[in-house]
C-alpha cells in the first residue's frame, strides 16, 4: 500500500520540482533583465535608442514600421527603463525568495506563492478581457496551475498532518470541563 501512495505523489512531486524551477528561473531571468537595463541606462545606450527612434518617424512611410518605431520610442524613454528594470528587479527578488522557500521545503512556503500568484489573478483576468492577447492568457494559464498546484499540495499535507495534532489538541484541556 506504502508504494500505491508513492506511486501517486509522483506526479505531484514532478509538478512541485516544475514550480519551484519555474520560479527560480524566472527570477534569474528578470534580475539578469534588471542588471541588463541598468547596464544600457548606465551606458547611454537605451537613451541612444530613444533618440534613434525619434529620429526614425519622420523617415517612415509603412504603417507597420511607424507603429514598431512608435513601440520603440516609447520602450526605451528613461522612465520607462527605469521603471522596468525596478520592476523586474523586484519580481525577481520575490520569485527568487518563493523558488528557494519552496526549495527548502518550509511547510508555510506553498501558502506564500498561492497568495502571492492568487493575488494577480483577477488584475490578469481584467486586463485579459479588456485587451485579449495569446501571451496574456497563457500567463494567466501559468499562474492558476501554479496556485493549483500549490494549494492543492498544502491542503493535503495539512489534511496528513492533522491527526497527529487533533488529538493533543483535545487533550490539552481547550474544551471546558462540565
Amino acid at each position: 500500500m506504502a508504494q500505491g501512495t508513492d506511486t501517486a505523489r509522483e506526479p505531484d512531486e514532478r509538478a512541485y520540482r516544475a514550480v519551484v524551477a519555474y520560479k527560480l528561473g524566472k527570477a534569474a531571468l528578470e534580475v539578469a533583465g534588471a542588471i541588463l537595463l541598468a547596464a544600457l541606462d548606465l551606458l547611454g545606450a537605451a537613451a541612444h535608442l530613444h533618440e534613434l527612434a525619434l529620429g526614425l518617424r519622420g523617415h517612415v512611410v509603412n504603417h507597420l514600421s511607424a507603429l514598431l518605431v512608435d513601440l520603440l520610442a516609447r520602450a526605451t524613454s528613461p522612465r520607462i527603463v527605469l521603471f522596468t528594470g525596478v520592476a523586474l528587479a523586484i519580481d525577481g527578488l520575490l520569485s527568487g525568495v518563493e523558488g528557494w522557500c519552496l526549495h527548502r521545503r518550509y511547510h508555510w512556503a506553498p501558502w506564500v506563492v498561492v497568495a502571492s500568484s492568487g493575488l494577480l489573478i483577477p488584475p490578469e483576468v481584467i486586463e485579459l478581457i479588456k485587451h485579449p492577447h495569446l501571451g496574456r492568457a497563457l500567463l494567466l494559464a501559468l499562474n492558476l496551475a501554479v496556485v493549483v498546484i500549490l494549494a492543492r499540495r498544502a491542503i493535503r499535507e495539512r489534511r496528513a498532518h492533522w491527526p497527529r495534532i487533533a488529538p493533543e489538541r483535545r487533550s490539552s484541556g481547550s474544551h471546558p470541563a462540565g
